[in-house]
């Protein structure tokens, strides 16, 4: 994730969509997984030291996922928009 945020600033902007959108529906579940599985924590013989470790990946994955939810949507805003109306198809006479 932190590769495609520093090499945004040299690729075509119409790659960056796709990639920066994965990445951060990625970084969602990553959170989301991180997030269920704190309390399996409270039982064990570690329990700080597993905190700690879990807090600062969570940290991390918001360090660099908002980023990239904020890079997601200006992209998704600069599409042209779709039309309403789909065009006839024209038939010779």
């Amino acid at each position: 994730m932190v590769v495609h945020l520093a090499g945004r600033v040299s690729s075509r902007p119409s790659r960056r969509l796709p990639w920066s959108l994965a990445l951060a529906l990625l970084a969602v579940t990553a959170l989301a997984l991180r997030t269920a599985t704190l309390p399996d924590y409270s039982n064990q013989a570690q329990r700080t030291t597993l905190a700690t470790i879990a807090f600062v990946e969570v940290v991390a994955v918001l360090a660099v996922g908002v980023p990239l939810a904020v890079l997601a949507i200006r992209a998704l805003r600069r599409l042209p928009p779709i039309p309403t109306v789909a065009p006839r198809p024209t038939t010779p006479t």
